[in-house]
């Protein structure tokens, strides 16, 4: 305990490589012609909403790199899409707007963070000085005791791959579409139990396309909390396109709490969809209803209604869109008849692999068991409801 104390005291200790590292984690995605620009556009308002949620929380770190990340990307980035020049809609404009406004707050918010940490680094130094001459005496014994002990071999080995749900919805009937009333009902499979899904029946390489983190702990993936009544509400939705076989998909979107991001809403778009694919129309109305609300987009979720629960090559491309602007988006997949549901994200490794790939509809990928895993970021929470706005209906 005593140990990492001394460590959180000493990585305060350099304002200047504290400020550094920050700024670092700044450093925004590099755009990719294979997504829509509009999609570019709509995150930056995200991102900036966000940050200015993380700015009334006095989460000043995490919004600072929301802020940063949101001005390079738009100075820097977004002229080298190839609809940079000819797109012209509102979300442009917006953008534009916030611009000004989002550098000045940026640069008033590093002021600020730079005097924290140099005052912090100043007490850091004070309070280690009465340590220093302990620490020199015992500098020679600790040298000679760290010759002659033992390298401990490392225990970062790579993560497990996990290619099927990890999620065993065993409550769900198909189909009644009965699902469990808790969380408790929802459990994990046990890794030695894991299987690789064996090839769907229906080829999903042809699928139609559907449609960025201050101190809590340390800056990174922030947890997502998901309803334990979203499954059930969203199969009820679903019933009727699982009843003949044809998928039905839908945007997760919510809110900051703390430092946890919460699905609170599951828009359901006006869609067509097959067997094997679905494909959502009028984004608009999607984005319209997110921002009257302030509603941040957290994922997607779909069925497979003869299948198992995974990521077809195109849900690969879909998620990936995604998870490029926020990191902790996941993809929720439903597999009624198998009881199953699978929550996922694509590993480092899918991510760069997609990211590169310039195929569209099915096709395959190298070592395709490795381009997407569980998301263990995800919990299931009985203390939240899920609210569904189905627009394939009329809806208020």
């Amino acid at each position: 305990m005593e140990d990492r104390i001394q460590t959180r005291s000493q990585s305060k200790a350099n304002a200047s490589e504290r400020m550094a590292k920050l700024l670092a984690m700044a450093k925004p995605q590099k755009i990719s012609n294979t997504i829509p620009i509009v999609r570019y556009y709509r995150s930056m308002i995200e991102a900036h909403r966000m940050a200015l949620s993380y700015m009334n929380n006095q989460d000043l770190e995490r919004a600072l790199i929301l802020l940063i990340r949101f001005c390079s990307f738009t100075l820097e980035e977004l002229p080298k899409h190839n609809q940079f020049s000819q797109f012209d809609g509102e979300e442009k404009r917006t953008v534009l707007s916030l611009l000004k406004p989002a550098i000045e707050r940026a640069e008033n918010i590093k002021h600020s963070l730079r005097l924290k940490f140099e005052e912090e680094a100043a007490e850091v130094r004070k309070s280690m000085r009465p340590q220093q001459g302990h620490e020199s005496a015992n500098a020679s014994v600790d040298r000679k005791s760290n010759r002659s002990s033992t390298s401990v071999p490392s225990d970062d080995s790579d993560a497990l791959h996990i290619v099927d749900p990890g999620i065993n919805t065993s409550g769900i009937s198909f189909p009644g579409l009965n699902v469990p009333s808790s969380s408790s009902d929802i459990t994990s499979v046990p890794s030695k139990h894991r299987e690789t899904p064996s090839a769907p029946p229906v080829d999903r390489s042809d699928k139609p396309n559907n449609l960025f983190h201050s101190t809590c702990a340390a800056i990174g993936n922030r947890v997502v909390l998901v309803p334990d009544d979203l499954i059930k509400k969203f199969l009820i939705c679903a019933e009727d396109n699982t009843m003949r076989n044809v998928e039905t998909c839908g945007t997760l979107c919510g809110i900051i709490i703390g430092c946890e991001l919460l699905i609170s809403h599951v828009i359901i778009p006006k869609q067509t969809g097959a067997s094997d694919g679905c494909f959502a129309e009028g984004e608009e109305e999607i984005f319209a209803y997110q921002d009257k609300h302030d509603l941040i987009t957290l994922g997607w979720i779909h069925t497979h209604p003869s299948q198992t629960a995974f990521l077809s090559s195109v849900d690969l491309h879909t998620h990936c869109a995604y998870q490029i602007m926020l990191s902790e988006a996941i993809a929720i997949v439903c597999a009624p008849s198998q009881n199953q549901v699978g929550t996922f994200v694509l590993s480092p490794y899918g991510m760069s692999v997609v990211e590169s790939c310039t195929k569209s509809g099915f096709h395959l990928h190298p070592d395709a068991e490795k381009l997407f895993l569980e998301a263990e970021h995800v919990k299931y929470s009985a203390g939240h409801s899920t609210t569904i706005v189905d627009m394939r209906h009329q809806y208020k």
